[in-house]
């Protein structure tokens, strides 16, 4: 199912999404089924501490500190709910594909968020455009058309090198509040293009799987990077779904 599923995903998102998976990372998603209850004081360094300690430890020292000062309650989702675009198909995409994607397409949701590293000599209300560098998050998720599972991807983007970052996605129950599944990247790859510059991309493809048959999620994505030097970030990425699995 995941392999399908990542193709689908090439076929779903721009072209600019599709190099970046490149630098994706996958893994396995456990749900569990009692959950990790939070309330409106619950931070994502709670959260994801919870799930992988060793995973927060590894972090830099202002990724946790930011992680910790961060409420799960103030999540803010610039563009949520929406369906994703029209499917892009290369030469070699079967019918069967086609006609499994533009379904699935109809159930999806794309996110995204965007930000920028400033010059710390400035305030983030007012910088020049030579001074800011923008960040891009996107989160692509959707019901499984086979079986009660949500399909996810993450892509993190940053137009100049990033020293470090965390991207962070997690499934929550609607009906209880309860957080089911977290899973997170710290990987980064930098790319060079012709002219020299140099960005780094980073994400996660997976599957919440295991999941009630007509139950409500939601599914709620965090990217935190470090700046590079002299830098500041204004804040972190976010982006979510709420989605129904089959």
């Amino acid at each position: 199912m995941k392999k399908r599923f990542v193709r689908l995903l090439s076929v779903l998102l721009t072209v600019a999404l599709t190099l970046s998976l490149a630098g994706c990372s996958s893994s396995n998603t456990e749900v569990t089924a009692k959950g990790y209850p939070a309330d409106e004081n619950t931070t994502w360094g709670e959260l994801f501490e919870h799930f992988d300690k060793e995973g927060f430890n590894s972090l830099p020292a202002e990724i946790q500190e930011q992680l910790k000062a961060d409420l799960l309650s103030d999540d803010i989702w610039e563009e949520p709910d929406i369906q994703a675009g029209t499917p892009i198909y290369s030469a070699d995409t079967t019918e069967e594909e086609m006609k499994k994607a533009e379904e699935q397409l109809k159930q999806s949701v794309l996110s995204s968020s965007t930000q920028h590293f400033y010059n710390e000599n400035e305030s983030p209300n007012n910088f020049s455009q030579k001074d800011i560098s923008v960040l891009n998050f996107n989160l692509l998720a959707a019901p499984s058309l086979d079986d009660p599972s949500i399909e996810y991807m993450t892509t993190f983007f940053s137009y100049q090198q990033c020293p470090s970052a965390v991207i962070i996605i997690a499934l929550q129950d609607k009906e209880t509040g309860s957080y089911l599944a977290c899973n997170s990247t710290s990987k980064l790859e930098d790319h060079t293009n012709g002219s020299g510059k140099t960005y780094s991309i980073g994400g996660l493809t997976d599957v919440f799987a295991d999941l009630q048959t007509g139950h409500e999620y939601k599914v709620q994505a965090i990217a935190i990077a470090v700046p590079p030097e002299g830098y500041l970030l204004t804040a972190p990425l976010y982006a979510g779904a709420e989605l129904t699995a089959k």
